[in-house]
């Protein structure tokens, strides 16, 4: 299924300041935001708290095939 693109790309707080997040790669972090970027995301109210928090639409459904991750990134295999 083709994707809509987000205009929003979410990244949670906890993600940056987990070990493994510090321990990613240039590379990794690019394959992670190309993922991030198909997402389609919406706003959710939470009565109970003032703060707006994210979900994710298509999860489940998004696809990023290793040629286009090459395409897209232009990145060797060795990279990976």
């Amino acid at each position: 299924m083709k994707h809509k693109p987000s205009r929003v790309v979410v990244i949670e707080w906890k993600k940056f300041e987990s070990a493994a997040w510090r321990k990613l790669n240039a590379t990794a972090i690019n394959v992670f935001l190309q993922f991030r970027k198909r997402c389609q995301v919406e706003k959710v109210s939470r009565k109970q708290r003032s703060r707006q928090e994210w979900t994710i639409k298509n999860n489940g459904e998004i696809i990023l095939t290793f040629a286009e991750g090459q395409r897209l990134l232009d990145i060797s295999m060795t990279a990976l």
